[in-house]
């Protein structure tokens, strides 16, 4: 049985500490622990890929009547016991870009040469970073080359 999951429409994560081309580890930017975090972008409302716990984690979206829309995006934290999300308003100032985008958009190319963008990740090398383009700001979720 899974524990009884974080739902926030607040920003419990970090995201003040990252700088444009500065990719900083997950785990010092989210309060709460995970064993993988994964994202899910506007109008998505499960996880696609096939990842440890995205069984359970689409479960937890489906029992909580989550739904994606064009104004939010999540973070989904993925433990042992326990799913949670973390639900984000999208902005001018803190917007969300997906690895899998088909969008017209020259943001692949600013990211940062050592990271690799990816929708979903294990606690030890998931980090985020920034990009800025179109006027906005624009969180990737990814990993650090070793």
């Amino acid at each position: 049985m899974i524990a009884v999951a974080t739902y926030y429409y607040s920003d419990p994560v970090d995201f003040q500490r990252l700088k444009p081309g500065e990719p900083q580890p997950a785990h010092l930017l989210i309060a709460e622990q995970f064993d993988r975090v994964c994202v899910l972008g506007p109008y998505e409302d499960r996880l696609h890929e096939m990842v440890t716990g995205g069984d359970r984690a689409n479960e937890h979206l489906a029992n909580i009547g989550y739904r994606g829309d064009e104004g939010s995006w999540a973070i989904i934290l993925i433990q042992e016991s326990k799913i949670g999300v973390l639900r984000f308003s999208r902005s001018a100032k803190l917007d969300f870009f997906a690895a899998h985008a088909a969008i017209e958009l020259p943001l692949p190319s600013k990211l940062p040469g050592n990271f690799t963008a990816m929708n979903c990740a294990d606690s030890k090398s998931a980090a985020f970073t920034i990009v800025e383009g179109n006027d906005r700001r624009y969180v990737v979720l990814g990993k650090i080359a070793d």
